[in-house]
């Protein structure tokens, strides 16, 4: 049987909060410890808010939650709904809950009364109004009543398998390791503190000078204006593909996201107060179409290398970083099952591969990465062609290697045929992406429906990983960074098993069609001088 857990927030975190369970038959006041004795499954709304506080007072969670809001959001397959979204806000979500739009529409007057108890409980939550038992109640009932119906969506929609078997124990582990907080080097982050401005500006002044732009930091529209005058085509590519994939002239590309880096850095930064010695980021399990996990509030994975250093561990545990070797190209390899690719993976370097094929050495491995991805997502061979051209390859050569790909670029068509004809596409357990349009598919929707599949599968295994280092014992998960994690330990525990946990997963989730890579790398860059 599932339960559902409000709870009464006390916004001037003086150990006020209050939680309340809904079983069905009776809403009761719970303490901290008995929420965390739980056996059954938990219902609630914005865990977020309240895991903190259940932790400060117990140091530990409860093993089987479920947060309605972030559930809805992951089965949804829809873009929108995750950009619009704002932590915090339940109220917009709380409303849309009694209508599910395939669903049979309520009663007027009901929806009506539904709607005064949202507007009324949502008062108590915010502490406009005391609290009500019977409001709170009220709300319980419809909370549970919208989760069947949402978990009989998920089911017909092909998500709830994932849900149970992936998304919901991630959800919980996350919040299990991360919620008692990361701890902070306050040395280092007074040090970086100190030097970041100058930093900043210095960075954001040179690239001012280079590209003769605003000294401020670029936004998508300065970029868009700047590589549009000289010939950059934006049509159906969003800046974050052009700025990732495209090679640019002169470094621009690389010029913005190491600008961005160190503004994303400078932000954090000045977040973290040297005042607390433990950060809680909020977990965002869903922070793209594609299900990559994200923290907000600090955003950790934002922060350059030689910042990261202001993360350390507790006592004399140690931190290692364990990371995926070649990852998107090994998921494209084994789902293409394309023959020159799967042997190019299975080789030392892929990057290094085309790297001495086109240029006959292998110093400029960021740029065959670059060129390598562009291709795989849809670029244009004359494009990447004339790329190459710049850096002194023969366009020939660059034609005649990507050309050989004849099994990936079938599977490439025959997914956006699937994407075309049904509407939908997702990786192999679930985690759609549904068009909002109809007619033929535009020259953006091939690149997503390709980056759904790749990218969606490469989420699913980083958090099959994840859930396979939970079960060992002395192993923390602090920071996952999309394809690699950081793990804190104790002294005695061998970090190379992280190397072999993940290598492992993925080889099993492909059944063997390829052999997983990952290698220990290290997470912040020494100080200058060590």
């Amino acid at each position: 049987m599932k339960k559902v857990l409000l709870f009464s927030k006390d916004f001037a975190d003086q150990g006020g909060d209050k939680y309340y369970i809904w079983n069905n038959q009776n809403l009761t006041e719970k303490s901290a410890a008995e929420i965390c004795d739980e056996n059954d499954q938990i219902i609630c709304h914005d865990y977020w808010l309240i895991a903190p506080s259940i932790v400060k007072k117990e140091c530990r969670l409860p093993c089987n939650v479920i947060d309605i809001h972030e559930f809805s959001i992951a089965i949804s397959g829809i873009k929108q709904n995750r950009k619009i979204r704002e932590r915090g806000e339940i109220r917009d979500f709380l409303k849309k809950i009694p209508k599910i739009a395939h669903l049979e529409a309520e009663a007027e007057a009901e929806a009506e009364a539904e709607a005064a108890t949202i507007s009324a409980y949502l008062d108590i939550f915010y502490k406009k109004k005391p609290l009500n038992l019977q409001i709170l109640t009220d709300v319980a009932k419809i909370i549970q009543v919208r989760w069947l119906e949402l978990e009989k969506l998920a089911e017909s929609l092909g998500e709830l398998q994932r849900q149970n078997e992936v998304e919901i124990p991630i959800f919980n582990i996350l919040h299990k390791n991360i919620t008692p907080g990361i701890r902070i080097n306050q040395e280092n982050l007074r040090e970086h503190k100190k030097d970041i401005e100058y930093e900043y500006y210095k960075t954001l002044k040179d690239f001012s000078n280079k590209y003769d732009l605003p000294l401020e930091d670029p936004n998508d529209q300065t970029v868009i204006d700047y590589l549009e005058y000289r010939d950059f085509d934006f049509s159906g590519i969003s800046v974050d593909y052009m700025l990732q994939f495209v090679p640019t002239p002169d470094g621009f590309a690389e010029a913005v996201i190491n600008l961005r880096k160190i503004s994303a850095s400078r932000h954090l930064l000045s977040a973290l107060t040297l005042s607390k010695k433990y950060s809680t980021p909020v977990i965002d399990l869903f922070g793209s179409i594609t299900s990559r996990i994200y923290f907000k509030d600090p955003v950790f994975q934002n922060i350059s290398k030689r910042h990261r250093d202001v993360i350390c561990p507790n006592g004399s545990n140690l931190l290692s970083y364990v990371d995926y070797d070649q990852f998107e190209v090994g998921v494209m390899a084994a789902l293409s099952e394309d023959e020159i690719l799967l042997s190019l993976y299975s080789g030392e370097d892929l990057y290094e591969s085309l790297l001495e094929q086109l240029f006959g050495e292998k110093n400029q491995r960021k740029f065959a990465k670059r060129l390598f991805l562009s291709y795989a997502y849809g670029m244009k061979l004359n494009r990447i062609s004339d790329a190459a051209h710049a850096k002194g390859v023969e366009r020939g050569k660059v034609k005649e290697f990507f050309r050989k790909l004849t099994t990936f670029e079938k599977w490439k068509a025959d997914l956006q045929e699937q994407f075309h004809k049904n509407g939908c596409i997702s990786t192999s357990e679930g985690n759609f992406l549904r068009r909002n349009v109809t007619g033929q598919l535009s020259e953006k929707e091939k690149r997503s429906c390709i980056s759904q599949v790749v990218q969606g599968t490469a989420s699913l295994i980083f958090k099959k990983a994840l859930l396979a280092l939970d079960k060992i014992d002395g192993f923390r998960i602090l920071v996952p960074m999309h394809d690699a994690v950081l793990v804190e330990h104790s002294a005695h525990l061998d970090p190379a098993l992280l190397v072999d946990v993940f290598s492992q997963v993925m080889t099993d989730h492909f059944g063997g069609k390829i052999k997983g890579k990952a290698s220990l790398e290290k997470f912040f860059l020494p100080k200058v001088g060590n």
